[in-house]
């Protein structure tokens, strides 16, 4: 358990410090980790299952957002996720804005078991991780060609860094993903 919670700090840290939005490590003893709550005042920020399906209007933002923290935690960090779905990603707001569901970002959480590049798995984590959160969002219709998108997902996160890479893909996703103004 020890070596669980020192990972987990471990990880936090580095994505803190690259700038991911992320719970902020404050310490960690033995088995326990002390961070930032994300959320306002007391109450804790929802999860993305738990906002996303009420509000279509949110698909097509969170959806570049979560493959922005994929791409993210692997070209900054060298880290897989390893369980990234809408359970493990919360949605809160680092301006306070109360109960403004449409001015939030998404936050990755439970990196305890993300693991890095020269994980002998890491690929299959990586190809895994992307499935997860575009099945979720293709299980509320907001996806289509859901196998290409996938690809063309999986494809960005390695990709590397050019001036219109990040737009490049943009584009591609916008034309793959819905939201209230567009529908199959």
């Amino acid at each position: 358990m020890d070596a669980w919670t020192r990972k987990e700090h471990f990880n936090l840290l580095k994505l803190h410090e690259a700038e991911i939005p992320c719970p902020e490590p404050i310490l960690y003893e033995k088995n326990v980790l002390l961070m930032r709550m994300i959320g306002d005042g007391d109450a804790p920020a929802p999860a993305l299952r738990d906002v996303v399906p009420g509000h279509r209007s949110m698909y097509r933002r969170t959806i570049y957002q979560c493959a922005h923290l994929l791409r993210d935690m692997f070209q900054k960090c060298k880290l897989i996720h390893g369980d990234f779905s809408e359970y493990n990603l919360l949605w809160g707001n680092r301006r306070r804005m109360m109960n403004r569901v449409s001015n939030g970002i998404v936050y990755v959480i439970d990196v305890g078991q993300s693991v890095n590049t020269t994980h002998t798995t890491w690929e299959q984590l990586l190809e895994r991780d992307v499935s997860n959160i575009l099945n979720f969002y293709n299980h509320h219709g907001a996806i289509s060609d859901l196998e290409e998108v996938k690809k063309r997902t999986y494809e960005y996160v390695l990709a590397e860094e050019t001036e219109t890479v990040t737009s490049d893909y943009d584009t591609y996703l916008s034309q793959h993903s819905y939201d209230d103004r567009r529908r199959r």
